[in-house]
């Protein structure tokens, strides 16, 4: 079986408390009764702060478990994992639907999952925020609230604002999100839908997407010539290998009052996928639900489901 996210979660395999622990998963369970939820292979313990969590990392290295190590350059979760939305993370045994954690080797709820209808599957949605936004934005939570309970969103912060400016990182974190989780569409606005416009072989909803970086960003902020650069190179790369798969799944969607930039015409001159809405260049919650929601279901119906 699987076992359901709570606020921030510490996941640890069964075996390893029963490799570590004093007395082994039996002794475990009476010192964390009620404070725990488990199945056949995996504990979860779930608490309301990082400080609470931190403090279940630390019982679980005073045992003997190892947190965070690093494999070929790559941070990544050992012994145990912490779970907040998605593993903080990578951990190459814990599998995530959505919801809710399981282990690689729970086969009879993998098989449960691989065995429900095709419309009944839950569709994972990658959001790309724009410039100056985080992964708990206005856009990603309407997502939550105009989708139905078979859709799950993953809304992580990219490094697309003030503090933190890096197109490859932005990129590269797409790329393992799209990769690690499943995802089946991304939808992402503007600096988010340039990064979204580098993916290939997936469907995308880009909202009133910023084709040039290089040229909009230093009218809001300071940037430095290196990261310009790197935004112009990928520039170049935008509509690069685009084949008619690729324009039959990419969908646009440009305001008709767009106060910062409107880059459709350029749009159409390698995309027929285009809608037009009444509004600025943030999309209000409305059209979230009139505008995006439509066509990510059109996504699900006509591609995903195909």
């Amino acid at each position: 079986m699987a076992i359901e996210l709570a606020y921030i979660n510490l996941v640890i395999p069964i075996r390893n408390i029963e490799k570590h622990y004093p007395g082994g998963f039996e002794q475990y369970k009476k010192d964390n009764e009620g404070k725990m939820e488990y199945d056949d292979y995996i504990v979860m313990k779930s608490a309301m702060s990082i400080e609470e969590i931190e403090s279940f990392a630390k019982e679980c290295e005073d045992f003997g478990l190892v947190g965070i190590v690093e494999q070929q350059g790559i941070k990544q979760w050992q012994d145990f994992c912490i779970v907040d939305i998605i593993p903080t993370l990578p951990c190459e045994w814990l599998e995530h639907d959505g919801t809710s954690v399981y282990h690689i080797d729970d086969q009879p709820y993998i098989s449960k999952l691989e065995a429900l209808p095709i419309e009944d599957r839950i569709v994972h949605i990658l959001y790309i925020h724009g410039y100056g936004g985080e992964g708990n934005s206005r856009t990603a939570q309407a997502l939550k609230t105009y989708l139905p309970e078979n859709y799950y969103i993953f809304e992580p912060c990219f490094p697309l604002n003030v503090n933190e400016l890096d197109p490859n990182k932005a990129l590269e974190l797409a790329k393992e999100i799209i990769e690690t989780k499943a995802i089946d569409i991304v939808v992402a606005s503007s600096l988010g839908a340039f990064i979204a416009l580098q993916l290939r072989d997936i469907p995308k909803i880009v909202i009133n997407p910023c084709l040039y970086p290089s040229k909009e960003l230093p009218k809001l902020v300071d940037v430095s010539e290196d990261i310009l650069l790197d935004f112009v190179l990928f520039e170049k790369q935008t509509f690069v290998n685009i084949n008619d798969k690729e324009k039959t799944h990419t969908f646009g969607v440009f305001s008709t009052n767009d106060e910062l930039f409107s880059y459709k015409k350029e749009f159409s001159k390698h995309y027929s996928n285009i809608q037009m809405m009444e509004d600025t260049h943030r999309i209000s919650v409305e059209n979230v639900g009139k505008v995006i929601i439509p066509i990510v279901q059109l996504i699900k119906n006509t591609i995903i489901n195909k």
